[in-house]
């Protein structure tokens, strides 16, 4: 076998078919490697990207198809949602109600045959979108009569929430009158905040 140092590029058909055949293997891997480096690798970068954008959209589009298909029942919802609105500010008393409510507040009493000694609106308390109104009562009866009263009260058909309440006797007389000092309390709407 020549040696290898001895083969000229020029003179390769004259070179034996081993050393032919090996030329030939040395060029196909270096042209294939060659390929693999600028060609195939790039491609299959790009390639992997494209599948992952792929899946990255397949999903969006999952999520987006189920949120259309769940449009329905959105709309549904809301509109649940607004008839339950409609309903609670019903509930909430407007401004204009205030003095109904004071005019109710002492129909009530007046029927339970009780006497006001003091009925009054204090300062409303804004609290996020609701003002919070308060009203002080002092109130003398019987004992039935004022619960007969805080019932009539809760019924009413604006919110009217009875707390902070004390109970006193009058009188020594075990069946006198009691004084009943009781912060109702009532809500209504921040204007503002209520339109947006």
């Amino acid at each position: 076998m020549a040696d290898w140092r001895d083969l000229d590029l020029e003179e390769i058909p004259e070179w034996s078919k081993a050393a032919q055949h090996g030329l030939l293997m040395l060029s196909s891997v270096v042209v294939a490697a060659a390929a693999l480096f600028f060609f195939i690798l790039p491609a299959s970068q790009d390639v992997q990207s494209l599948v992952t954008e792929e899946q990255l959209l397949k999903t969006q589009f999952r999520i987006k198809a189920q949120q259309v298909a769940a449009l329905p029942d959105v709309g549904e919802q809301i509109e649940a949602l607004q008839s339950h609105y409609d309903f609670l500010s019903q509930q909430l008393p407007a401004e204009d109600d205030m003095a109904t409510i004071l005019q109710r507040v002492n129909e009530v009493g007046l029927k339970q045959g009780l006497t006001f000694n003091r009925l009054e609106f204090q300062e409303p308390k804004q609290s996020g979108w609701l003002y919070e109104i308060p009203l002080t009562m002092n109130i003398s009866g019987n004992y039935d009569n004022l619960g007969l009263f805080s019932e009539d009260i809760s019924r009413m058909p604006r919110v009217v929430a009875l707390q902070d309440f004390s109970l006193k006797k009058t009188s020594k007389n075990q069946n006198g009158p009691l004084t009943y000092s009781v912060s109702a309390v009532t809500y209504r709407f921040v204007e503002e905040v209520a339109t947006r």
